[in-house]
């Protein structure tokens, strides 16, 4: 039995388990000079529901991702123009994410201005730094650890408790 999927819905799963990302890479070859890139995803292990989701919206791509745990798929928005598209028509219904996805469309409005370039990675401008950097506050900077069972931790509020207290 297939199962009806809404806009509502979709909210809501990718309130939960979407991610919205900018990355930012030193150009390799002056390393003064950088450029973002953009990440609209959805992660799952139920290989149905993002089929589903991907139905629905009528783009994306699934993809398999590695884990040590079970198998986790990933439904992934390819182009800038499907980031876009996607953020604006389901904003009004994001609780969660409602404020990463404004500063992405923001970044994705400005990106696609650059039109006959390459403007993934288009130069840097200082309005991308900002947006850059709001999103990295709003997420937090994670420290990784190899050590098994150990949650990772937030570095970001670790320093935020240490000024606090001293």
């Amino acid at each position: 039995m297939e199962r009806k999927i809404s806009e509502d819905y979709i909210a809501g799963f990718f309130d939960g388990e979407g991610c919205i990302f900018l990355g930012k890479v030193a150009s390799a070859s002056t390393h003064t000079h950088y450029t973002y890139s953009p990440k609209v995803l959805i992660t799952n292990s139920n290989l149905d529901v993002l089929k589903s989701i991907q139905g629905f919206l009528n783009y994306g791509t699934i993809h398999k991702q590695s884990s040590t745990h079970k198998q986790v798929y990933v439904l992934r928005l390819d182009t800038m123009g499907m980031m876009l598209y996607f953020l604006q028509g389901f904003r009004p219904l994001l609780r969660i994410k409602a404020e990463e996805a404004d500063l992405m469309i923001e970044f994705l409005e400005r990106r696609l201005q650059y039109k006959g370039t390459n403007y993934r990675h288009a130069p840097y401008v200082y309005e991308d730094e900002v947006v850059y950097q709001k999103l990295k506050r709003i997420k937090g900077t994670r420290s990784r650890t190899k050590a098994k069972g150990l949650k990772v931790a937030s570095t970001y509020k670790w320093q935020e408790e240490r000024a606090a207290n001293a």
